[in-house]
C-alpha cells in the first residue's frame, strides 16, 4: 500500500477515541498508518504507549494537536509517509538503522550485536553465530591477534623444527590459535560491556550523535516532533501542556530501576533533578536549554516551613550542579518519550536525582530510568474508567511461528464475546534443539507481560484490543529490515486500524447497534458484577467483630478528637458508610453476577496515578498527590 491520501481540507471527526500502543523496538513501524487510518474516523482524546509505542503515541498526539490548532491534517500526512522515509538508504545503512548510532567507544560491540541478532546474510542460528564471529573478530582485531599469538608461535616452532614437529605444531597451533582468538575477542567485548557501556550510561547508543543527514534517535525525534507540530528545531519544544491546551492527554510509561517500579509520565511528583552535563549527552541543546530556564522550575510551596525547606533543597541542588525538572505538564514530550524507550544496554538509561530526607540533612541520590516495557509494555490500564465514554483501543504485538500469507491475516480483532479469551499457547518439546531458547524466551515474556496479559483476558478489555502479528524476521531487534518488510508491517497496521473502525464506528444512516454498543454493555455488566462483590465483602467485613480492635460501626462513631488519624470529612464518611450498608440491604448484589461476562473482574485499591488517568491537568488536586515520607 502507498502512503495514505488525505483530503485537502481537514474535516474534524465527530467521534473521539483513546489509543494505547505496545512497545516493540523496530515493530513501531506498524503504527504510523494504523494511526492515520483511525484518524480519518476519530479524533484522539487520550493517547498512550511504551517504548516504540511511546514514540508512536507522541507522534499521534502532536499530529492531533496540529489538526486541532490549525485545522490541518499535515501532521497525519507526515506520519503516513514515515515508513517509506525510514527505509531510504543512507550510505550502506537504512535510515531506520542509522537512528541507532553507537558511541565511538561502543561501536565495536554494537556491530557485533547487529550481526548476531539481525544479519541479512544469516537466516539460521548457526549462520547468525558465524556472522557474529566475523563481526567480533573484525571489531576487536588487536585482542583477537593477541589471543591467537600462542597458537601462531606454536605453529611457527613446528615449521622451524621440521620433521614430525611440523604436523604437531601446525595442528596444535591452529587449534590453540582459534581458541586464543575467540578468548581474545570475547575479552575485548567484555571490556566494552563492563567499562565503556557503563560509562555511556549503560547503553551502546546514547541517542545523540550522527550527522545532519543521518541523525541519531533522540536528535531525530526532537526534529520530527517539532516538524509534526509545525515548529522549527530551535523553537520551544512541544510540551504536555501544549497538547493539553487542545484537550489531548498523552501518557507514556518508563521504569524507575532505583525505586523498582514503573512510572507513567508526565507524573504529578515533584522533587526530581537532572545534571545538565549528563543530559547534554542525551538530549539536543534546545531541549536542555529549555529545561534549564529558571521560569520552568517548580514553584514550590508558598510561605511557611515547607517553603523554606524547598528553598534549601534548591540551594543544595544548585551547589551540586543539579537542575530541577519542570513540573508535570511543562515537560517536553521528547524527554518523556526518550525515558520510555531506553531499551536496556542498547540505548542509554536516563539518570535523575531525587532527595532522601533524614533528620539532619538532605541527600541527593541517583535514580536510573530505563525502558517502560520492563514492567508494562502494553499499559492497558491507561485512561481506564469503570464504564467507557469513548472507545479505548489497544494495539498488541505478537510474534508467531507461522507464515503470514496476506495482509488481512496479519492482525486479529475479536468479533464476538468469546473470541480472544484463550491466548495462544507457547509450547515446545523437551528434546527440541531450540527448547532452551524457547524456555528462556517464555520466561522473559511472562515476566515482562503477565500483568498486561491478565488484563487482556477480561471482558470489555479483550474485545477492544487488536493484535498485529510479526514473524521472527520482522520488527523487534531486526535493525536491518529490507524496505519490503517495513512496508508489509506498515500495511498490516493500516488494516488493523480499519478493523477497529469497521467494528466500533457506526455505519452512516444506520441505527444498528455497533461493536461499541456491545463493548459498553459488556463493561457495564462486568463493572457492576465486580462492584456487587466488593459491596458484599465490604458489608460482611464491616459487620464482623473487631478481633482485638473496635468494630467498624463503633469506629465510625468516634469523634474527630478520638480518632487515631485523618479526622477530616468525618460526617461524609459516616454518611457514605450508611448509604453503602443500605445499598447492600436493598439490592441483591449477588444477582449482579448472574449471567455476567466471564472471567469476572475484581475491584481493588491501587495507588492513584494521575498520569495514567484521563484527567486533564487543571483537574488535578493537591489531595491527589502522594504524601512525603521522610526516610528514617
Amino acid at each position: 500500500m502507498d502512503a495514505m491520501p488525505y483530503p485537502d481540507d481537514a474535516a474534524m471527526p465527530e467521534l473521539a477515541c483513546s489509543l494505547i500502543m505496545k512497545g516493540g523496538i523496530t515493530s513501531g513501524v506498524i503504527y504510523p498508518r494504523l494511526v492515520t487510518e483511525l484518524a480519518q474516523t476519530y479524533r484522539f482524546a487520550d493517547i498512550g504507549g511504551t517504548s516504540a509505542g511511546a514514540i508512536a503515541a507522541a507522534a499521534a498526539a502532536i499530529a492531533e494537536y496540529r489538526r486541532q490548532r490549525d485545522h490541518s491534517d499535515e501532521g497525519f500526512r507526515m506520519l503516513s509517509r514515515l515508513p517509506e522515509e525510514l527505509t531510504r538508504p543512507i550510505g550502506k545503512r537504512s535510515a531506520l538503522l542509522s537512528l541507532f548510532h553507537p558511541q565511538p567507544t561502543t561501536s565495536a560491540l554494537f556491530d557485533t550485536l547487529v550481526a548476531l541478532v539481525d544479519s541479512p546474510q544469516a537466516g539460521s542460528p548457526v549462520g547468525r553465530v558465524l556472522a557474529a564471529g566475523r563481526a567480533v573478530f573484525g571489531s576487536y582485531p588487536l585482542p583477537t591477534l593477541l589471543g591467537a599469538l600462542p597458537g601462531l608461535a606454536l605453529a611457527t616452532w613446528g615449521v622451524l623444527a621440521g620433521g614430525a614437529a611440523i604436523g604437531t605444531g601446525l595442528i596444535g597451533g591452529m587449534i590453540l590459535g582459534v581458541i586464543g582468538a575467540v578468548v581474545g575477542a570475547v575479552v575485548g567485548a567484555w571490556r566494552t560491556l563492563s567499562r565503556q557501556v557503563p560509562d555511556n550510561l549503560f547503553g551502546l547508543c546514547s541517542g545523540r550523535g550522527g550527522t545532519e543527514a543521518a541523525p541519531a534517535l533522540t536528535d531525530w525525534l526532537h526534529d520530527y516532533f517539532q516538524e509534526l507540530a509545525g515548529r522549527g528545531p530551535e523553537d520551544a519544544p512541544v510540551t504536555f501542556a501544549d497538547l493539553a491546551s487542545q484537550g489531548i492527554n498523552l501518557r507514556v510509561m518508563t521504569t524507575n530501576l532505583s525505586q523498582r517500579r514503573p512510572m507513567a509520565m508526565p507524573w504529578a511528583e515533584a522533587g526530581f533533578f537532572f545534571r545538565r552535563s549528563e543530559w547534554e549527552a542525551l538530549f539536543p541543546p534546545p531541549v536542555v536549554e529549555w529545561l534549564s530556564r529558571p521560569e520552568h522550575a517548580p514553584a514550590g510551596p508558598k510561605g511557611g516551613v515547607k517553603a523554606r525547606e524547598f528553598g534549601a533543597r534548591l540551594a543544595t541542588a544548585a551547589e551540586l550542579d543539579l537542575v530541577p525538572l519542570p513540573y508535570g505538564d511543562l515537560l517536553p514530550v521528547v524527554v518523556a518519550v526518550r525515558m520510555s524507550l531506553s531499551f536496556p544496554l542498547l540505548i542509554s538509561a536516563v539518570p535523575m536525582a531525587s532527595t532522601e530526607w533524614s533528620p539532619d540533612s538532605v541527600e541527593f541520590v541517583t535514580n536510573w530510568f530505563t525502558d517502560g516495557g520492563l514492567c508494562a509494555n502494553l499499559p492497558v490500564h491507561f485512561f481506564d474508567r469503570p464504564i467507557p465514554g469513548n472507545p479505548t483501543f489497544a494495539i498488541d504485538l505478537e510474534q508467531v511461528d507461522w507464515t503470514i500469507t496476506s495482509v488481512d491475516e496479519g492482525s486479529f480483532l475479536p468479533q464476538d464475546n468469546q473470541q480472544g479469551l484463550s491466548r495462544e499457547l507457547l509450547t515446545w518439546e523437551a528434546g527440541a534443539k531450540d527448547g532452551v531458547g524457547r524456555f528462556l524466551s517464555a520466561i522473559l515474556s511472562t515476566w515482562q507481560a503477565w500483568v498486561d496479559g491478565e488484563a487482556l483476558r477480561l471482558p470489555g478489555y479483550r474485545d477492544r484490543v487488536v493484535t498485529v502479528f510479526t514473524t521472527a524476521a520482522e520488527g523487534g531487534l531486526n535493525l536491518t529490515m529490507p524496505p519490503e518488510t517495513v512496508t508489509a508491517l506498515a500495511d498490516r497496521g493500516q488494516v488493523a486500524g480499519a478493523k477497529l473502525v469497521d467494528k466500533f464506528a457506526p455505519t452512516p444512516d444506520s441505527d444498528a447497534l455497533t461493536g461499541f454498543d456491545n463493548h459498553r454493555w459488556l463493561r457495564l455488566r462486568a463493572s457492576l458484577a465486580g462492584l456487587g462483590e466488593w459491596l458484599d465483602e465490604f458489608a460482611e467485613t464491616f459487620d464482623q467483630p473487631g478481633d482485638g480492635a473496635l468494630p467498624y460501626p463503633e469506629l465510625v462513631k468516634l469523634t474527630a478528637a478520638e480518632l487515631p488519624s485523618y479526622p477530616d470529612g468525618l460526617r461524609t464518611v459516616r454518611s457514605m458508610v450508611g448509604e453503602l450498608r443500605d445499598l447492600v440491604d436493598t439490592v441483591d448484589v449477588d444477582k449482579l453476577s448472574v449471567g455476567a461476562p466471564r472471567p469476572r473482574a475484581k475491584l481493588r485499591l491501587t495507588p492513584y496515578d494521575r498520569a495514567a488517568s484521563d484527567r486533564t491537568p487543571d483537574q488535578v488536586q493537591v489531595a491527589d498527590l502522594p504524601e512525603p515520607s521522610p526516610v528514617p
